[in-house]
């Protein structure tokens, strides 16, 4: 999915992770984002290969666990406080597995939305395991 920025960048992106890009963004056909690369006199981006689209999906994987871990630590120094050692406890394994999430296999994947689907089952199997006072560590995230 093609996007425009306020100065006119356009950015490429699975609209799963759209909340990446930066602030303003609106969605554009491609004929558009064709356009406005013609318009600045910009070369058509070059078509990546596997193995760099998997690399820019761990990255962008990456980025999109750092608030998640932030929310799990206040929330675990919380349930430490009041005493609930089952959800800091639970809390120490949704953390191992977000550790994990960039290495998730993506061997049979053949294409971007594949490798995408890989990371959004990854993401939701972590939040499916998370106890209820725990799940809305990832609302922005799944949002």
């Amino acid at each position: 999915m093609y996007y425009k920025a306020n100065d006119n960048s356009v950015h490429c992106i699975d609209p799963a992770f759209e909340h990446l890009l930066p602030a303003g963004c609106v969605s554009i056909t491609e004929q558009e984002a064709q356009a406005l690369r013609l318009q600045y006199d910009q070369a058509p981006a070059p078509e990546l290969t596997l193995d760099q689209i998997k690399d820019q999906a761990r990255a962008t994987v990456r980025a999109a666990r750092k608030p998640v871990f932030y929310t799990l630590a206040g929330m675990q120094s919380e349930a430490l406080a009041t005493g609930d050692t089952a959800t800091a406890t639970a809390i120490v394994g949704i953390q191992q597995a977000l550790k994990a999430l960039p290495e998730t296999d993506l061997s049979a994947c053949l294409s971007a939305a594949e490798v995408d689907a890989a990371f959004v089952a990854a993401w939701l199997a972590i939040a499916y395991s998370a106890p209820a006072n725990v799940v809305s560590a990832f609302n922005e995230v799944l949002a």
